[in-house]
């Protein structure tokens, strides 16, 4: 009875060494895939921290030039009225262009587009002078006191003078 008592306790111990080892197995996989999953959220920190670190480049080397950032954003503000004012609008044309000896034909508002901080008022111009007085006209534009962007330029020589031209131009004017 001895031996039979003998291979129970081998039996039991090797069940329970059986039992152990797949506990240990188990618990092994378990742990292996919370290194993995912690693995995977460390580099998902990780590639985050460097999206940052880039961000707080960007805003120090912006940091650097505030004071200039300023300087530009307050004066292309001066160039955005609050209202879209057709009339002042003309006015403004109509000064520019008689300074630089264009003579307006025609000036036509389209359809706004309103968008959250700069809205357009699309215009159609049509003028006549020469290339010279299209020249300056575009220059005092660009360095006038509203804000406005040329889109696009239609020149026709005019054949009675030599140096006579129709130019008609789409523009847009912006307004807050």
């Amino acid at each position: 009875m001895n031996i039979n008592v003998k291979k129970q306790h081998i039996l039991l111990i090797t069940i329970l060494s059986c039992i152990l080892i797949i506990a240990l197995a188990i618990f092994t996989a378990i742990t292996a895939v919370d290194i993995s999953e912690a693995n995977s959220a460390i580099e998902n920190e990780e590639q985050i921290y460097e999206k940052n670190e880039e961000k707080l480049a960007r805003l120090e080397a912006l940091l650097l030039i505030e004071d200039e950032l300023r300087q530009s954003f307050d004066a292309l503000n001066k160039l955005l009225p609050r209202q879209a004012n057709e009339a002042g609008l003309i006015q403004h044309i109509n000064r520019l262009a008689e300074a630089d000896g264009l003579d307006v034909a025609m000036i036509d508002f389209g359809d706004r587009v309103v968008n959250n901080n700069l809205n357009e008022m699309p215009m159609s111009l049509s003028f006549k002078g020469s290339y010279p007085q299209l020249v300056s006209f575009i220059m005092n534009i660009a360095a006038g006191d509203r804000l406005i962007r040329i889109d696009q330029i239609d020149i026709r020589r005019e054949e009675a003078t030599a140096d006579g031209i129709t130019i008609d131009m789409k523009a847009v004017a912006f307004y807050r």
